[in-house]
């Protein structure tokens, strides 16, 4: 008997330290444990769409429900899509999902699913710099065992080409319906990895969570998912594809051998026979240099699209359970900390509020109130809660950044949580970050001034999502308690649809 139970116990060893692998149809994918987190297994690099190479660079893809391969490896990521400033490997074949599981899990087991969108202003990041095991890891500590998937989408010009063109061909917003695809994959296949289809809660952060915001108004999102979590989304000006013509011939001319078409209805087949994608990233650059980041990102793409007009004037079509939060910084990220002049601020309003069925002259009278609502008191401005010190910066820095935030952040998390809770009648929850513990997301606090940030944009990431290439600023013993508790917010979310199940640390039940 003895003798028995000593080969039970080798023979589970065993099984533990096996190469994980999952059968995809009659494809074997062969998968690696975690590094570092013990009863967790990650499939990596799986492609979910058709590459859009070639003549579908600028087109939309389709569903790659299936490999053709026998045999997977999908032990390491695949590269980023196409960007500028990219600190890793990047190509234009990244239609790549990974999913996280708690190791020897079957599909009877049918475990809930979280499904990460990353941020990245639609023009930078990549899923691997969201590995999701920590949350795996802590789901399965407190008993409720989730699987956790996450996916690259194309960026900028590849996933958001502008103008007449885009629009005769069907190319709008394809980034975002890359997202979709990574969800109709895993509505297909999450059952074979142990997840249950049924039970999908898609999230993101920044333009992840912008992305969930504009699929929770179109239709696609509720036969795909049945809750969402939306962190830090934001509001920017929204305009028709069209208004973004002028960067999409900036950009074309910028390739030597396509600067002949330029104005013509033939810009796509000229730059689908562009080889070298560095001309492609330098072209790139030259419109956002004239037009700024904001001209290949998602715009209005009309009533069979999936952003029908400006957000403020659609009812949400896939109305889901949500939970929606900000930083206590959100607007310290984005203002030049040498703003000296109270006409940028004024400006920036008008920017953001644009168009206006109201007119010219109202949008600017408002913008003149709205100002006397922002005195130019350090001690009202953001960061929140440093009274007078201003950090050696701009003297109207603390006050555009306050105002930035509310009109950017604030207000779309305020509006939407309340339209949905009140109006939609789904359950809402929200809450707001605000840890004076917590760092900027790395590499980015030592750019300025120390404390000038405050709790900014994305420091939320790193509680969270600790596993993430941004979770490694947790800097002491109560930021890492906070962490545990995000986490168990999350995780307990995405298994009832409910923060507050009780389960894990003890936090306050909101």
């Amino acid at each position: 008997m003895r003798l028995f139970s000593i080969l039970l116990s080798q023979l589970a060893v065993i099984l533990s330290n096996a190469e994980p692998k999952v059968k995809l149809g009659k494809t074997i994918l062969y998968g690696t444990h975690s590094p570092g987190w013990d009863g967790v297994e990650r499939f990596a690099g799986i492609p979910y769409a058709e590459p859009p190479l070639g003549r579908g660079r600028f087109m939309p893809t389709s569903l790659m429900a299936t490999l053709s391969v026998l045999q997977f490896n999908a032990t390491q990521f695949g590269p980023g899509c196409l960007q500028q400033d990219a600190t890793g490997e990047i190509s234009e074949d990244c239609l790549t999902i990974n999913v996280f599981r708690p190791s020897n899990i079957c599909a009877k087991d049918r475990l809930p699913v979280m499904f990460y969108i990353h941020g990245g202003d639609f023009i930078a990041g990549a899923s691997s710099l969201y590995d999701g095991s920590a949350l795996v890891a802590r789901s399965i500590e407190r008993g409720t065992p989730t699987i956790y998937a996450n996916v690259n989408y194309r960026l900028g010009p590849f996933g958001f080409p502008q103008g007449r063109e885009a629009i005769s061909k069907g190319s709008l917003n394809i980034g975002l319906k890359d997202q979709l695809l990574g969800l109709q994959w895993v509505k297909q296949n999450i059952l074979a990895f142990g997840g249950d289809p049924s039970k999908v809660t898609v999230f993101g952060e920044s333009a992840g969570a912008h992305s969930v915001d504009i699929h929770i108004l179109g239709p696609s999102l509720k036969n795909l998912a049945r809750g969402a979590i939306i962190q830090s989304s934001y509001r920017d000006p929204q305009f028709d594809s069209l208004h973004w013509e002028p960067a999409w011939q900036t950009f074309v001319p910028s390739i030597p051998q396509c600067s002949g078409q330029t104005n013509t209805t033939h810009t796509f087949s000229c730059l689908q026979n562009v080889s070298n994608t560095n001309l492609l990233l330098e072209a790139w650059a030259a419109a956002s240099a004239q037009y700024g980041n904001l001209c290949f990102n998602p715009v209005i793409d009309g009533p069979e699209g999936l952003m029908v007009d400006l957000l403020s004037q659609v009812t949400p079509k896939s109305p889901l359970p949500v939970m929606i939060g900000s930083t206590k910084d959100e607007g310290t990220l984005f203002v030049p900390q040498d703003t000296n002049s109270s006409e940028v601020i004024r400006d920036y309003i008008i920017v953001l509020s644009t168009p206006s069925p109201r007119g010219q002259a109202a949008l600017e009278a408002a913008a003149d109130l709205v100002l006397e609502f922002y005195p130019n008191d350090p001690s009202k401005g953001s960061p929140f809660g440093t009274g007078n010190e201003t950090f050696g910066v701009g003297i109207q820095y603390k006050r555009y950044a306050a105002v930035l935030g509310d009109f950017a952040f604030e207000w779309h998390r305020r509006s939407f949580s309340r339209y949905m809770s009140s109006e939609a009648h789904v359950p809402t929850f929200a809450y707001k970050f605000q840890d004076p513990d917590a760092s900027p997301p790395a590499g980015i606090g030592a750019l300025f001034p120390p404390g000038s940030l405050g709790v900014c944009h994305a420091s939320d990431v790193a509680y969270m999502m600790p596993s993430s290439a941004l979770g490694r600023t947790l800097n002491s013993t109560s930021a890492e308690t906070l962490s545990k508790q995000m986490m168990d917010y999350w995780i307990s979310f995405a298994v009832s649809l409910d923060p507050n199940d009780g389960l894990g640390s003890g936090r306050p039940v909101g």
